[in-house]
């Protein structure tokens, strides 16, 4: 039977192989010239995975925020469609903030 309660592992390659990297470095004498290679081999590991991000991502809480506001200002034109525009409802519409 499949456990549907496992955890399962979100961990990108480059996370594991990181691990791994520095699990066989904490076994390795710092002086020693292996480790100066787990070491570089570490650093082209960091440098590939800040690389690999996804710097175009959007936080969730933006996506909402936005979407409201475009909803409040669909409410305000509907309702001002119909009658005079004399409301000062636009200054109620939450303003998004970088």
């Amino acid at each position: 039977m499949k456990n549907i309660f496992a955890n399962k592992d979100k961990r990108t390659e480059i996370d594991k192989e990181v691990e791994r990297v520095v699990k066989s470095m904490s076994i390795l004498e710092s002086n020693s010239e292996e480790y100066k290679n787990h070491a570089i081999n570490l650093e082209l590991l960091m440098k590939a995975k800040s690389c690999n991000k996804d710097n175009a991502k959007v936080s969730k809480d933006v996506l909402v925020t936005c979407i409201f506001a475009l909803v409040q200002v669909v409410i305000i034109v509907g309702y001002e469609h119909g009658h005079v525009l004399a409301s000062k409802a636009i200054g109620s519409v939450i303003k998004g903030r970088v």
